[in-house]
């Protein structure tokens, strides 16, 4: 005598949707059945992977001969969407995010432990810096406001570019190293910190200041030109601004200032 058992399967694809249906079978199509489905979500989705902490992990790979990937998917509700690759200390990364407003992401450098590179809920829709270091970065896609709490999906293209790598981007460890004009806190006199640089090519550089109270903040410079700095969460303002006076560079990271020679990046 053959059993025939009611089942309701879920079957959850790569872009996010889930579709529930229920069926009557026997034991052996209700298994062949689930395997079937299993094999079509892992034809779709090659890169994908679910742990145990509820997040969505992919691993973007670039089409071949190509710097860059868009991709395209959903997110719905209180999901969480990893995006995880690998990049070298000094690459260029950019990212860009097109969706609903309410759809966010924060990119997370290797080994990190909740603190974000960037911050999209604060900071925008686009990334664009030069990797302080080498491993696996992670790109986390995630919902706010009501739309966290809603069963609706919402379409999302993310476009994800690395350029430059260490062999085509030869760098001369500490360049240059010395003191600058600095100040940490707002209204504290301009004091003098010390730096070392690392310059690369095309007017790229890495400076590295020790501040006051011993910690160390990395400014990163593309072109010549300033274009961001280590900010996390854990420094409150995360503000990055500057400005040129001839030869000299204005930075404000938070309420922390510094005054860099342009010398000092391109070594001229």
């Amino acid at each position: 005598m053959i059993r025939v058992f009611t089942t309701r399967d879920t079957i959850l694809t790569d872009s996010g949707l889930r579709y529930s249906f229920a069926t009557k079978r026997s034991p052996m199509k209700r298994y062949s059945c689930i395997a079937l489905a299993l094999l079509s979500c892992a034809t779709l989705a090659p890169a994908y992977a679910a742990a145990d902490d509820g997040i969505i992990r992919h691993t973007v790979q670039f089409p071949k001969g190509q710097s860059g990937t868009t991709l395209h998917g959903s997110i719905q509700g209180n999901d969480t969407l990893d995006y995880t690759l690998v990049a070298a200390q000094g690459q260029q990364m950019s990212v860009t995010l097109n969706g609903k407003s309410s759809t966010y992401f924060n990119l997370l450098a290797p080994g990190n432990h909740g603190e974000a590179l960037f911050n999209g809920s604060i900071e925008g829709d686009h990334y664009q810096g030069i990797l302080p270091t080498k491993g696996q970065y992670t790109v986390r896609l995630y919902q706010m406001g009501a739309a966290k709490d809603s069963s609706t999906a919402h379409s999302f293209t993310l476009t994800i570019r690395i350029q430059g790598t260490s062999a085509s981007r030869p760098t001369s460890q500490h360049s240059a190293s010395g003191t600058l004009p600095c100040a940490q806190h707002s209204g504290q006199p301009m004091g003098q910190c010390p730096f070392s640089v690392t310059r690369q090519a095309n007017g790229d550089a890495t400076l590295t200041l020790t501040l006051p109270d011993q910690r160390q903040r990395t400014l990163f410079f593309s072109h010549g030109k300033p274009l961001n700095a280590d900010l996390s969460q854990a420094d409150g303002d995360m503000t990055f601004t500057w400005q040129q006076q001839d030869d000299l560079f204005l930075i404000r990271c938070g309420h922390e200032r510094y005054e860099v020679p342009a010398a000092a990046i391109t070594g001229g």
